[in-house]
């Protein structure tokens, strides 16, 4: 029926300890390395029914017009229980669903975003996590929807960033177009096209079937059986319910009545390509075999990341001793030890800066500053013989002091070394000016 590669079925077990896995590194951020871990980006153009998709297969809310990405975390449990919570993922902040109100998390999100200054921060990423005995054990990043480019225009900058995360690798692209469009004409497909021209990664999903008239009814079956747009993973069809309509009937039995019943669809629901449980299963086992591929690459990096963890804690030294006695002692030596490290930067002592000519103000001002600053803790500051610290609110008055004798000269520097210094000598000089 299709000449799409069938999927190498897992085991329930596998699949989940795969998506597990990936799930606890995105929660540690991993990902925010050079690793770009396997996933299934959800991508479309407006008035897709991609919303609509990830409302059936969650079981909640989402809201429309999105500007951020939204990674849906769903979890298959046992029993009747069901939780959830929508997490903001810049910030930590959080709010638990209500199992009898899954309509009220766009206003969660809305109590997740971020104050600055009296203003809310836009948000970049959002965690929803469902865990409930009605969804599959699958992970899905859903982009914002594709704005239309008109040609020779200007090209928004949420098109580069939805282009920049499918264009990984490790992604597989779930394509959403609805089945009253010409699919080569969505902004969707361009950009699958784009970014996976041999369509290695991309699995198209058809929306909205129900509102397409009997002459292009054969075109659908067409495309889903992967004779019109060649996709190595094919095609899938949904049928998204109207919330607007009430019915006595199961969203999940008025689509498999739909499908079942429907004369040229039967066939695709009989070869296993139509409704959101059979979509869900495919989507559930196609991302435990990429999880499944990337493991080696994902063991090494997790490996090399845990040896430049070690190397930096043994770089630390010795850890605290156990004796109080001891402890003030030690904590002593170590604020001397970075007090003077701090002293010996700021001279430029640690940079090789002697071929920059740009910073030889620097070094006179810091030398001179430091000489004075010498006399003046010298003549007015007493220092405590037991700690070895000044009093703290002198200390404190004077070192604020010293700051901002040494911000200006540390500003001028960082400008006149812009297009002039190495690369290296600029990330050291902006490192001065952060510890100042």
């Amino acid at each position: 029926m299709s000449s799409m590669e069938p999927v190498e079925r897992l085991p329930t077990e596998k699949v989940r300890s795969c998506i597990d896995l990936v799930n606890l590194l995105r929660s540690i951020e991993l990902e925010q390395g050079d690793l770009a871990l396997p996933s299934i980006a959800v991508i479309g153009d407006k008035n897709s029914g991609k919303s609509s998709v990830l409302e059936a297969l969650s079981g909640v809310t989402l809201p429309r017009g999105r500007k951020y990405t939204l990674v849906l975390q769903m979890n298959k449990t046992k029993g009747d229980e069901w939780n959830g919570l929508v997490r903001n993922c810049a910030s930590s902040k959080e709010k638990t669903i209500d199992p009898q109100n899954r309509k009220r998390v766009p206003d969660l999100i809305l109590d997740c975003r971020d104050v600055v200054f009296g203003a809310p921060r836009a948000i970049k990423e959002l965690l929803i996590q469902i865990n409930s005995p009605d969804v599959s054990d699958l992970t899905l990043v859903d982009l914002p929807s594709i704005p239309r480019v008109a040609d020779n225009g200007p090209k928004p900058q949420i098109v580069d960033e939805i282009k920049k995360i499918i264009t990984n690798p490790e992604c597989i692209i779930l394509m959403v177009v609805p089945c009253d469009v010409d699919i080569k004409t969505t902004e969707a497909f361009k950009m699958a096209q784009e970014v996976d021209p041999d369509g290695e990664r991309t699995l198209g999903l058809l929306t909205k079937p129900d509102i397409v008239d009997q002459l292009k009814e054969k075109t659908i079956v067409d495309i889903v059986q992967n004779k019109v747009v060649k996709l190595k993973k094919g095609f899938m069809i949904v049928r998204c319910y109207d919330q607007t309509k009430k019915s006595l009937m199961d969203p999940n039995d008025r689509e498999l009545k739909f499908f079942k019943e429907h004369a040229s669809f039967k066939s695709l629901y009989d070869g296993g390509y139509a409704t959101f449980l059979k979509l869900a299963e495919r989507l559930s086992q196609e991302l435990a075999q990429h999880i499944e591929i990337y493991l080696p690459q994902l063991k090494e990096y997790v490996k090399q990341e845990q040896l430049n963890g070690n190397a930096a804690i043994k770089r630390f030294g010795k850890p605290p001793p156990s004796d109080t006695a001891d402890q003030l002692t030690f904590l002593t030596d170590k604020l001397n030890t970075f007090i003077e490290h701090i002293m010996r930067l700021t001279r430029g002592a640690l940079l090789d800066l002697t071929d920059q000519k740009v910073f030889s103000v620097w070094r006179n001002f810091v030398k001179d500053s430091e000489e004075s600053f010498q006399c003046i803790v010298a003549a007015d500051v007493g220092l405590h013989e037991q700690s070895g610290f000044s009093d703290f609110q002198t200390f404190d008055h004077l070192i604020k002091e010293q700051i901002g004798l040494l911000e200006e000269p540390a500003v001028f520097t960082l400008n006149s070394s812009v297009g002039k210094s190495k690369s290296n000598s600029r990330n050291n000089l902006e490192t001065i000016f952060i510890l100042l």
